[in-house]
């Protein structure tokens, strides 16, 4: 459901922005650093700080 609207974002913002989908399953230390809790988990940093952050659809 989120999947579509990202994929058309990273493509009208290409070279601007980057579109990282992490698999839950084979990253398990990287969601405990990120303290992602929920799937879907949809962060956004600006100049290396976190600015947003979305848990779900």
């Amino acid at each position: 459901m989120v999947k579509p609207i990202l994929v058309n974002l990273a493509q009208e913002y290409r070279g601007r922005v980057d579109l990282w989908q992490i698999n839950a399953d084979d990253n398990q230390d990287l969601l405990r650093e990120l303290k992602i809790y929920g799937i879907p988990t949809l962060i956004v940093y600006r100049n290396g700080k976190e600015t947003l952050r979305q848990v779900g659809a």
